[in-house]
């Protein structure tokens, strides 16, 4: 079944959605490319690992709760009074899992272009966001090119510093042969993802890749309107103005 969403869906911005969904549509987006390229280039997923603190994810800590009943005498091992503690949670470090999309040259595996779908741990300050960045910074640097994609509202837009007030969702698309030209576009909960060039190895070789249509393939395919609860509050929270609008979208015969 389609989302009932014109463009992304916001309740995918879940972090529980979202693991799935980012893997699913790295997969489905390398697979149109491939397609298309026929193979004079070849799109390969590669898959990066690193620890990160995440507050969000924590752990219980050993809790000591006070002793009842009568102390016992004296004995090898005494039982002390204290005063009750406090249940306290300490962040634990989490694997995080990233997918990244690389386009190569066919035969030689020359690389053309490296495509990104940026996650929560790219959006808030740690060691996913830093990598990101550097990553980002290497390949404007040389003759590779460079696409990322965002279509999280929440956290710390990768495109500060590049863009002067980001907004909303965005692809940002720096093509080798252009810098330091580049593509933007910049859209909303109400918009349809839109449909883009990825740069190849010239200023007229590219791929044009429809956002919304692999995203309608992913949602259908992983069944995200069975499983997904409309209930959880949104981060962020959608304006009111928005809340409005959404409810209306969903309250449509289907």
């Amino acid at each position: 079944m389609p989302s009932p969403f014109p463009g992304m869906d916001p309740y995918l911005e879940h972090r529980d959605e979202w693991r799935s969904f980012h893997s699913s549509y790295i997969a489905e987006l390398g697979n149109v490319l491939n397609r298309q390229l026929k193979g004079r280039y070849v799109a390969r997923i590669e898959k990066r690992i690193y620890l990160e603190d995440d507050e969000d994810h924590q752990i219980p800590d050993v809790v000591l709760r006070r002793s009842t009943g009568r102390h016992p005498k004296p004995s090898v091992v005494a039982t002390l009074p204290y005063d009750q503690p406090e249940t306290i949670l300490v962040a634990s470090d989490e694997e995080v899992e990233e997918w990244t999309l690389k386009l190569l040259r066919s035969r030689s595996h020359e690389l053309v272009g490296i495509i990104e779908l940026a996650g929560p741990s790219n959006k808030r300050p740690g060691a996913g966001r830093k990598s990101y960045l550097e990553k980002r910074r290497e390949t404007m640097s040389s003759p590779v090119n460079w696409t990322e994609i965002d279509l999280l509202r929440g956290g710390r837009s990768t495109l500060i510093g590049i863009v002067r007030k980001p907004a909303g969702y965005a692809v940002f698309s720096s093509a080798a042969s252009q810098r330091p030209h580049s593509q933007l576009w910049q859209f909303g909960l109400q918009d349809r993802l839109p449909t883009i060039a990825v740069p190849l190895t010239s200023r007229k070789e590219f791929a044009v890749v429809d956002l919304q249509s692999i995203f309608a393939t992913v949602y259908d395919s992983g069944l995200y309107e069975f499983e997904m609860n409309r209930d959880q509050p949104l981060t962020p929270p959608l304006t009111p103005e928005q809340l409005r609008w959404a409810r209306r979208v969903l309250a449509r015969p289907r």
